[in-house]
């Protein structure tokens, strides 16, 4: 949705349905955020908003939070974002919960039973919004991509993420431009459609359930005959790149042009079939 055409009345269904969901309906009034869902436009209220657009030249796409959490984390966020498309905008919830904790670690049965709570939390808040007419989630991203019939022969590339539309986006979009594209929701999926659909590529989220990113790329590398086969991650949060180490070929961060996708894939792996035509 162009910035433009969003209302107040958008944002507020959106945060709404993210209390109902989080805090329960008898708490929304005590945490709504009134000071920022005030008067004005849509760029008054996205300047009320904590603002993490990361500029990298042409590539730096609009990212604005609202940390509105839910009575486990606080740190829980509603994001409105651009995503593939600049000037299209789409609201997400961000769970804001990467940190990558061992087993030995004081709590993490505990962490890791809030990770799922938020996860589920995530999936039911964006679930009620794509019911909601007015609300733009990324469910409208495949719409917007043209779409081309899944031909034999097309270089292969393995999309993972857990978030089921952003996969789908992804791989229509690679797809239309000429790449035979399978799709695979989380770590041990991703190990087992690897060894069905032997991809040229992997464009892979780093934080999923399961097995993160990068022991998926530990693993893939650990054998002779997945080790040559390049990997693309990508995430939302900021990571220090060194824990990729010789791992990824590639790093992207989240939201990311679709132009800048395209090309980073290309140049990893050319198609060897033309782009879908119009």
């Amino acid at each position: 949705m162009k910035l433009e055409e969003v209302r107040r009345e958008t944002f507020e269904i959106a945060v709404r349905v993210y209390l109902e969901e989080a805090w329960g309906d008898d708490r929304v009034k005590e945490r709504w955020p009134a000071d920022v869902l005030a008067d004005g436009t849509a760029e008054d209220i996205l300047g009320r908003f904590e603002d993490e657009t990361r500029r990298r030249g042409e590539e730096g796409l609009r990212r604005h939070v609202l940390r509105l959490g839910n009575p486990g984390y606080p740190h829980m966020k509603l994001a409105f974002q651009e995503t593939l498309f600049p000037g299209e905008f789409f609201f997400t919830v961000d769970t804001h919960d990467e940190m990558d904790l061992k087993p030995s670690f004081p709590g993490y049965d505990e962490w890791m039973a809030q990770k799922a709570r938020n996860r589920e939390l995530k999936r039911a808040i964006e679930a009620r919004w794509r019911l909601e007419p007015e609300v733009p989630t990324p469910s409208e991203l495949r719409a917007m991509i043209r779409r081309t019939s899944a031909e034999e022969g097309g270089r292969r590339v393995l999309v993972v993420d857990d978030e089921t539309d952003i996969a789908e986006a992804v791989a229509a979009l690679l797809a239309s431009e000429g790449y035979t594209v399978e799709m695979a929701y989380d770590g041990p999926h991703a190990l087992r459609k690897v060894e069905e659909f032997r991809p040229d590529l992997l464009v892979m989220d780093f934080h999923m359930p399961g097995l993160n990113g990068v022991e998926v790329c530990a693993e893939l590398k650990e054998h002779e005959g997945t080790r040559h086969i390049p990997i693309v991650l990508a995430t939302a949060s900021m990571v220090d790149l060194s824990v990729f180490g010789t791992l990824a070929n590639g790093f992207l961060m989240k939201p990311y042009n679709r132009d800048f996708l395209v090309g980073f894939v290309k140049r990893l792996v050319p198609p060897d079939r033309p782009p879908s035509k119009e």
